[in-house]
């Protein structure tokens, strides 16, 4: 994805052929809005970096991330966080980032030294904040971080139910930091930590949220309905998806949107409908169709599941006919739409009764070993940062890390400019 040039700043050479790279989890306040997005960074040797000794040549390569990618696209307005080992504090590499857009995070095996100390005072004086990461206990340790710290990170697995109460009462006596849940995997983990004071949370309880209720097709606008119809036929006819998109405001808009999403860099943007319909074309338009059913039976659940929806398809997407995967475009994306379904229905059967798809992508949906699962497998294992899995999955599809990586930063791009509001 990303690297280059030869970097000295105080310590060792970053080599040509080094490339770093990176994938993000949401953190999402109480009202299950994203507040910002815990970047998760991996070099091309294998090694996380908050692991990395050569702490000069991880931080250039931190910055020529940001810099050749942008923060903007990794995380769009929000939040950056980022873990930083000691000798990256000491050393003050944060000053490469903007202190309005990032949150600095300490590892857990950082101690409470006085050098330690005096590099997070310069931190909050420059202006930037801080995070304690992995807390599980108040120890010595926290009880002198503290006072410092914006944000507190509680790692639930490593903490009792019971604990969590306590662990916030006595952290409160010594900071005013706001509490982020992580590692939270269940709604009802999540409600707990929310009614116990919790401002933040972070974790995979998106993909096994509480079924409430089975959303159907009253939750689709008509016009979503209108245009699935009309994209639909054998005879399709860019008059009747025309209509079908102009009866509703809403719908132009979003059209309008996704056209100018997917012709990013064009130097002329599309600015009516029908130069939005002609550019799209029938695949592309099917696309945004399914965008809206989603968008449509997500009603009412949190917005980072459609994002991360369309970030698979996009990515699936470009991934089409690279290594081994096959060539089928069209295939992948509605793959990468659909493959948080089960998060708002929990039957992957029922959610795909709603919608045509190939018999490649229903396998696949349902679990069924193939390449289509392959695929998923390795898009769910990089979401996550699991180095150590991606680059086995990856060679086994024919695949680059860094194919995978570039084509992912990408996706998150598109998916924010497509959706934004």
């Amino acid at each position: 994805m990303v690297s280059g040039n030869r970097v000295r700043r105080g310590g060792p050479r970053v080599d040509d052929s080094t490339s770093l790279f990176v994938a993000r989890q949401p953190i999402f306040n109480r009202n299950r809005e994203v507040y910002g997005y815990e970047l998760l960074f991996r070099q091309d040797r294998g090694v996380a970096l908050g692991d990395v000794s050569g702490s000069a040549a991880s931080a250039a390569l931190l910055a020529d991330t940001i810099l050749t990618s942008g923060l903007t696209s990794l995380v769009g307005r929000k939040h950056a966080f980022i873990n930083f080992t000691r000798d990256l504090l000491l050393h003050g590499f944060y000053e490469v980032l903007p202190p309005d857009r990032v949150v600095i995070e300490l590892l857990e095996d950082i101690p409470a030294d006085p050098a330690v100390l005096e590099a997070c005072t310069r931190l909050k004086d420059s202006g930037y904040r801080l995070a304690l990461d992995d807390v599980t206990a108040v120890t010595a340790r926290e009880i002198v971080l503290a006072p410092l710290a914006d944000v507190i990170k509680i790692d639930l697995r490593q903490i009792s139910p019971g604990a969590r109460a306590e662990v916030r009462v006595h952290l409160t006596e010594h900071s005013s930091a706001v509490l982020l849940a992580e590692k939270v995997e269940t709604e009802a983990e999540f409600d707990a930590c929310a009614a116990l004071g919790y401002e933040y949370f972070q974790g995979f309880f998106l993909d096994r949220p509480t079924v409430v209720r089975r959303p159907g097709l009253r939750s689709i606008t008509p016009a979503v309905t209108r245009l699935l119809a009309a994209v639909s036929k054998p005879d399709f006819e860019f008059d009747e998806v025309e209509e079908a998109v102009r009866l509703d405001l809403g719908l132009c808009y979003k059209t309008l949107r996704f056209a100018n999403a997917a012709a990013n860099g064009r130097l002329v943007p599309v600015s009516n409908l029908r130069e939005a319909l002609v550019y799209l074309g029938r695949a592309q338009i099917m696309r945004a169709a399914s965008l809206l059913l989603i968008a449509g039976l997500l009603d009412g659940q949190p917005s980072e599941l459609a994002v991360s929806s369309l970030i698979r398809a996009r990515l699936l997407e470009s991934l089409a006919g690279v290594g081994q995967v096959p060539a089928a475009a069209n295939d992948l994306y509605l793959l990468g739409m659909l493959s948080r379904l089960d998060a708002v229905f929990g039957d992957r059967a029922a959610a795909l009764d709603l919608i045509t798809v190939t018999d490649e992508v229903r396998a696949a949906l349902n679990g069924d070993p193939g390449v289509y699962l392959d695929l998923l497998g390795l898009v769910h294992a990089y979401e996550r940062g699991e180095w150590g899995t991606v680059g086995p999955q990856a060679a086994a599809l024919g695949l680059e890390v860094g194919q995978v990586a570039s084509r992912y930063v990408a996706a998150v791009e598109f998916a924010d400019m497509a959706l934004a509001a």
